[in-house]
């Protein structure tokens, strides 16, 4: 049994920086210990420089420093260890950039979190369980939204039960909330605060709090904004809108906080690639390997040639629009973390000279010895495959296995971030190879054994025909040393063109055996589409769920067609709550120079007292003077026109299906171009 889980204690949580607070759940209670935080950074250089720099920092009292030999994940480094507390680290990096005037010396180990960095020291492990399969303790939570109108809180839901703004259901809450541990709440607009701020006026004391300003920032060119956080004494806050928790719930955030040693109200409001980050420096932590401050060397030298030579990303073959029978979707579970682990892929094991030729690049993997990136992934990619063989018996599993999939997703992109402490673009160019060496291997594969290819993209393959599945997913494993999956079986799936008239390879449906959907990128899918849209689609795909032959969806015309005036109809008195649309910002007012609806949304909020942000997301109805809410007894107070517009954007796929007046039979004339497999071999 382990450290955390001794006299049945289970760490949950810590704070703290020159002092740590631990905080450990035992019989439904939670108990505290406080330990103080002892840390070091080391620093490297030119043996004059080092001497210099030893000379000026002996004049600061609260500091002890020790020269020592150290390793890198390239081998051995002679510095300057710099013993002192965590709070005074910043005033440290600082002091060595000016004595060595931002360029004489390489820092090490001087900008890690403090938490994570005593949690990975000192062999801890939040919500510790001893197998795989165990589940972590129920810990007592409650889950608070705020209502909104404007930019007033009329009430709130706790456990999903509605209440009004009124000293009982503030008494309600404060009770609950005295009661639990861990508060998942939203803050949108203030909301949460404002509802605590309310207890005032009832003469309801809550527990102390603190709210951190919301923000906006950009990720992969999209302007996105984190809510305004509250952070309350005693108590786990998490709040709704957090990616890990809104995509895996609390197991998930349970699993993120355990193999990236941060707390969960940390892993709650990180990016997965941070979580990956705090991942690798957890394990390089735990081995005594130094983690660079900044990397000088995220890209070597390369010539015109080469950069477009490697910079080609995934393999992507596009399908032919159209309806084809009989398709089976392959899957290589976890692709490129598999590649970084199978095939060694690491900065310290690339090399331009010798070790195992990787095909399409001029570069080499030594497989001497286990690289940094694949020792630190293995684990992780270990319990993905794990949690998704048994997803089925358990929400748990279920939850794991989501969280682990978007942190394996986020470990490739990390690899050619300029900033990733173990990170380095040719490793991102070898894995991006290697995978399109992959792909290609597989097609050929494929249609060696009789299969047609209808699409492919990245790490995934659309095969028709009625070869030997099983057999070809094993000669795949044992050509490319991947793990491939099937990922289903389709009775059809059909395939929606491009505004060019090209198959798109991100728009399709696809019937499974089981009657279930695989439905993306249709109107269904998107979060800017009101639901009067989406819901006329899910009953158009319910009218064609009893098809089996491309035949029979065609004969389901005019049942479609009957649909879709009984839904134009709708339009004449519609359920308000059908019209909502969430409509996000991306700039602030004064960037508009078109009076679009998300200018016309930022201009109705101003006038309503409420200042959105670029990355904010609001539900709003349109109305032909501009954007409000409207009543249920308003129903000609919406434009009517845009709706419809609307409506006929999401017919167009049925309209597309019907308009074929040939089945996949007759596609059997279109020959893709399929690229040949690299003669090489990785």
């Amino acid at each position: 049994m382990s450290f955390l889980q001794k006299d049945g204690r289970i760490l949950i949580n810590a704070t703290g920086v020159d002092t740590v607070k631990l905080w450990f759940f035992r019989y439904g209670k939670i108990e505290y210990e406080h330990h103080r935080n002892h840390t070091w950074i080391f620093v490297t250089g030119t043996d004059f420089d080092i001497d210099f720099l030893e000379s000026q920092l002996d004049l600061v009292s609260d500091i002890h420093l020790e020269r020592s030999i150290m390793h890198d994940i390239y081998g051995q480094r002679k510095g300057l260890k710099i013993h002192l507390r965590p709070s005074r680290i910043r005033d440290m990096i600082h002091a060595v950039n000016t004595i060595g005037f931002g360029r004489k010396f390489q820092m090490y180990n001087s900008g890690i979190d403090p938490i994570l960095r005593y949690i990975s020291t000192n062999d801890l492990e939040f919500f510790s369980i001893d197998n795989l399969r165990d589940l972590e303790p129920e810990i007592q939570s409650i889950k608070v939204v705020p209502l909104i109108h404007g930019n007033r809180v009329d009430g709130f839901t706790l456990n999903g039960t509605r209440y009004p703004l009124n000293y009982d259901s503030l008494s309600t809450l404060k009770n609950q909330m005295e009661e639990s541990h861990i508060i998942i709440c939203s803050n949108e607009q203030g909301g949460f605060r404002k509802i605590l701020e309310a207890g005032s006026t009832y003469g309801i004391a809550f527990p102390p709090y603190r709210e951190t300003p919301g923000r906006a920032y950009v990720s992969y060119n999209h302007v996105m904004y984190s809510e305004a956080s509250l952070k309350i004494w005693g108590k786990i806050c998490i709040p709704i809108t957090s990616f890990i928790y809104s995509e895996a719930g609390m197991y998930g955030v349970y699993q993120v906080s355990r193999i990236s040693s941060l707390p969960p109200e940390t892993v709650a409001k990180i990016t997965p690639g941070t979580a990956v980050s705090a991942l690798e420096i957890s394990h390089a932590l735990k081995n005594n390997i130094l983690i660079p401050h900044h990397k000088r060397d995220y890209e070597g030298e390369k010539s015109i040639g080469e950069l477009f030579e490697l910079d080609r990303g995934g393999l992507v073959l596009q399908p032919a629009p159209g309806i084809y029978e009989n398709v089976y979707e392959l899957d290589f579970s976890s692709m490129y973390p598999s590649i970084i682990v199978r095939y060694n892929l690491s900065p310290e094991t690339l090399s331009k000279v010798h070790g195992k030729k990787i095909p399409g690049t001029p570069y080499f993997v030594l497989t001497v010895r286990r690289g940094f990136l694949p020792e630190s992934l293995s684990e992780l990619l270990g319990m993905r495959l794990f949690y998704k063989h048994i997803r089925a018996e358990h929400p748990a599993y279920e939850a794991r296995n989501i969280a682990l999939k978007w942190l394996l997703l986020t470990s490739f992109g990390y690899t050619g971030y300029k900033n990733a402490k173990f990170g380095k673009i040719e490793i991102h160019e070898a894995i991006t190879s290697i995978g399109r060496w992959a792909l290609s291997k597989s097609i050929k594969m494929a249609q060696d054994r009789g299969f047609k290819v209808i699409h492919g993209i990245v790490d995934s393959l659309w095969l028709q025909g009625d070869g030997d599945v099983a057999s070809l997913v094993r000669d795949i494993e044992k050509e490319t040393s991947l793990e491939i999956t099937v990922e289903g079986h389709y009775r059809w799936v059909i395939f929606f063109p491009t505004m060019d008239g090209l198959g798109a390879t991100n728009r399709y449906v696809g019937l499974k055996d089981d009657r279930t959907y695989k439905v993306r990128g249709i109107e269904l899918r998107r979060s800017d589409i009101p639901p009067i849209a989406k819901r006329f689609q899910i009953e158009a795909l319910e009218l064609l769920k009893t098809c089996n032959t491309s035949e029979e969806i065609l004969r389901k015309k005019m049942g479609i067609e009957r649909l879709k005036d009984r839904y134009l109809k709708k339009l004449l008195r519609p359920d308000p709550e059908d019209l909502y649309v969430k409509l996000k910002v991306s700039k602030r007012l004064s960037d508009y120079r078109v009076n679009n609806l998300q200018r016309r949304t930022l201009l109705e909020f101003r006038r309503k007292g409420v200042e959105l942000q670029p990355g904010q997301s609001v539900s709003v109805v349109v109305k032909p003077e501009g954007m409000e809410k409207i009543t249920d007894d308003h129903d000609d107070g919406f434009n009517r026109e845009y709706y419809r517009r609307i409506l006929r954007r999401a017919f167009k796929m049925f309209d597309f299906i019907f308009s074929l007046d040939r089945t996949v039979k007759d596609l059997s004339s279109y020959d893709q171009e399929l690229p040949q497999p690299s003669s090489q071999e990785p």
